[in-house]
């Protein structure tokens, strides 16, 4: 990929911008309630400044104080009182080399919003060709669409650091310890990457023959790349910054032990059992785990048992493979754990690739060639299956810890293997956790 050009210096009237690389304006709702400007807002901009980008177009502002206000935290222009705050955000910009304006202006550049929130040093990672090392943006919503809704600040998903970057900018240890981690998935991994920046000894256990955990079933689906390209980002870093990785390697307390570890990450993520129902172990019964993952071959007719995203993701992904799909969900309305924009988007995925949906309907009994499901007012309904996949929940892996605390005082539980979640809590405990020991 020729990315020459873009890194070119370009000439917006008389300013002289070093790249043609623009941070779009984007509500970050980190200024004080009255506009103006906080520590917060100017270390946001600073890290995104120092990471190397031409211009930023600072978020939108309102310009007086009761009609044009659109959210908390948004920042202020509205007074003369403000001009101080301003004046500091400016000059903190422009000490890391970046211009800055309020106002957007049409040029030959290229904008871009939430991957320079997912990934501030973007820009000089592409100048040093180090495009491995890019954290890319999931398309995700989670804690930056997200939390507009809910007058939060701003967050990312894969970016822990997000509005509290002086807070948690990471700073090489004294005493570096020895640290065990248990599980290769992303809590596991954005664990072990912390820890090996801190300058710690870490080593990764992981039972499986390769990294990734149940991310790397979720990135199965087509309409997932960018998951693809996460998982590719976080196995890169733990191999480039020397993490000892041991896998395939089933962890017991008794290899930890020889480890003689000071502290253990506990990142055993979750499994999805197959629940106990009239029919649920027969043979052409699955669950979106043994799906994605090659054990089971789906049949032309399926079934998906379960509404959440995981299983709309299922029943899209089995689709797309030209079979005749079916979902079921007992609630009233699909993918409910999903952000509000994603969640349209999988819907209306759904739609396009013709999946026929039960809302309202739970699944009672599987028999050989149907499945029985239970309706509100003691409804029954038949549906003909060559395949029942179910996306009914995951269980946490926690066997360990008991064995594990006896032995050691400092056993810290993330991710999956803690409460099963979404990435952005496997992600935001690995990075607590390692800048905590």
């Amino acid at each position: 990929m020729d990315l020459t050009k873009l890194m070119q210096p370009f000439r917006l009237k008389n300013r002289l911008l070093r790249n043609r690389i623009v941070m779009a304006p984007m509500l970050s709702r980190l200024c004080y309630p009255d506009g103006v400007v906080s520590p917060q807002l100017i270390d946001y901009y600073a890290e995104r400044a120092k990471g190397g980008v031409g211009l930023i177009i600072v978020e939108y502002c309102y310009i007086d104080a009761k009609e044009s206000k659109a959210n908390q935290g948004q920042l202020g222009v509205y007074s003369d009182q403000l001009i101080p705050g301003l004046g500091d955000l400016a000059e903190t910009i422009q000490e890391q080399g970046a211009r800055a304006i309020l106002q957007k202006k049409q040029a030959d550049l290229i904008a871009m919003g939430r991957a320079l929130i997912a990934d501030p040093e973007l820009p000089n990672k592409i100048h040093s060709g180090r495009l491995e090392d890019i954290r890319t943006c999931l398309r995700c919503n989670e804690g930056c669409s997200s939390r507009v809704r809910q007058s939060k600040t701003q967050r990312c998903a894969v970016n822990a650091a997000v509005g509290r970057e002086r807070q948690l900018r990471l700073h090489p240890v004294s005493k570096p310890k020895r640290v065990c981690v248990i599980g290769g998935g992303p809590a596991g991994m954005e664990a072990a990457r912390v820890l090996a920046l801190r300058k710690h000894r870490v080593t990764l256990i992981e039972k499986e023959k390769e990294l990734g955990g149940l991310l790397r079933y979720a990135t199965v689906p087509d309409f997932k790349a960018e998951l693809r390209s996460f998982l590719e980002y976080l196995k890169t870093q733990v191999n480039k910054l020397g993490v000892e990785i041991l896998c395939p390697r089933l962890a017991t307390p008794e290899i930890v032990q020889e480890l003689k570890p000071d502290s253990v990450v506990l990142a055993a993520g979750s499994t999805m059992p197959l629940p106990e129902f009239p029919g649920s172990h027969k043979s052409f019964v699955a669950t979106a785990i043994d799906l994605l993952s090659g054990k089971y071959q789906a049949g032309e007719r399926v079934l998906v048992a379960g509404g959440a995203a995981m299983g709309c993701e299922v029943a899209a992904y089995l689709a797309s493979l030209g079979k005749k799909v079916t979902m079921v969900e007992m609630l009233g309305e699909l993918a409910l754990d999903l952000e509000m924009r994603s969640r349209l988007a999988l819907l209306q995925l759904l739609q396009e690739r013709s999946v026929e949906i039960l809302t309202g309907w739970k699944l009672a009994k599987i028999e050989d060639a149907f499945v029985l499901l239970h309706g509100r007012d003691w409804r029954e309904r038949r549906v003909e299956v060559d395949s029942v996949i179910l996306a009914l929940g995951l269980t946490p892996n926690q066997e360990l810890f008991k064995p594990l605390k006896k032995t050691f005082g400092n056993v810290y539980v993330i991710g999956d293997c803690l409460e099963p979640r979404k990435i952005y809590q496997a992600v935001h405990e690995g990075a607590f956790t390692g800048r905590a020991i």
